[in-house]
């Protein structure tokens, strides 16, 4: 089974390893791909969602919640059925802290739609 997504932007490509992939996110004609421990996200101007989503081959991992976003479940800390949105928890380094408090804690808040949600539900169902 492939372990890597495989991204060509700006004339470089990339092989991520899923586990980096935090989520994916529609940008018009672009996706923008997060990070957990990247300094920086990714944004790949020459790919719209559904190519992305179609690299994904691992569906143990990531799940298309809305028709905007594809997570790593692995990533999800709890999906929040009244206001529709899955809470994602990750460390992120900042270099302009100050040394020691350079890590911190983020969270994240990703929509999940009426679709999204059956996929939720149904990956949690199987795992």
């Amino acid at each position: 089974m492939q372990e890597y997504l495989h991204i060509k932007t700006g004339g470089k490509l990339y092989n991520i390893p899923f586990s980096k992939v935090r989520r994916i996110e529609a940008r018009r004609s672009s996706c923008v791909i997060y990070f957990d421990d990247w300094e920086t996200d990714l944004i790949v101007h020459t790919h719209d969602m559904k190519e992305v989503h179609d690299e994904i081959t691992n569906p143990d991992i990531f799940v298309k919640i809305h028709r905007s976003h594809i997570v790593n479940m692995h990533k999800v800390k709890f999906y929040d059925t009244k206001k529709k949105q899955v809470e994602m928890e990750f460390i992120k380094t900042d270099l302009n802290l100050p040394e020691g408090k350079q890590k911190i804690t983020v969270n994240e808040f990703v929509p999940v739609s009426p679709e999204g949600r059956k996929r939720y539900l149904a990956f949690n169902k199987s795992h």
